[in-house]
C-alpha cells in the first residue's frame, strides 16, 4: 500500500486523492478499515 501512495503523491492524481480523503473525513468517522478505504476508493472510482 506504501508504494500505492507514493505513485499517487508522485503522479498526477493529488487531487483526486485529496477529494477521496475530504469525502472520508466529511463521514465523521475517526479511524478507518483497510477494507473501508478501499471500499471508498472504488465508491469514488465509480461516481
Amino acid at each position: 500500500m506504501y508504494e500505492l501512495v507514493q505513485a499517487v503523491f508522485n503522479g498526477d492524481e493529488k487531487t483526486a486523492l485529496h477529494q477521496l480523503i475530504y469525502t472520508l473525513n466529511a463521514s465523521g468517522k475517526r479511524y478507518f478499515l483497510r477494507n473501508e478505504i478501499l471500499q471508498a476508493f472504488a465508491d469514488y472510482c465509480h461516481e
